[in-house]
């Protein structure tokens, strides 16, 4: 795994992933959620996220967008 990854993966697991007792928008119960946006968001992991997806485009990708 690459140190971007590792600390991508470590920021998600101490800031994003809660436990407890979850009613999620599809009204099914959880034991545990995963809010990303407290590690997308993140000035620390900003530049290893945007390195591993650059890492997973195709060289020829020009824009991103929807």
């Amino acid at each position: 795994m690459s140190d971007a990854r590792e600390r991508v993966r470590q920021h998600l697991l101490e800031h994003s992933v809660r436990h407890g007792d979850f009613i999620l928008k599809s009204g099914r119960p959880s034991t545990w959620f995963i809010d990303s946006k407290k590690t997308i968001c993140a000035p620390e992991v900003m530049v290893d996220l945007a390195t591993l997806i650059l890492e997973r485009l195709p060289d020829d990708v020009t824009a991103i967008g929807d």
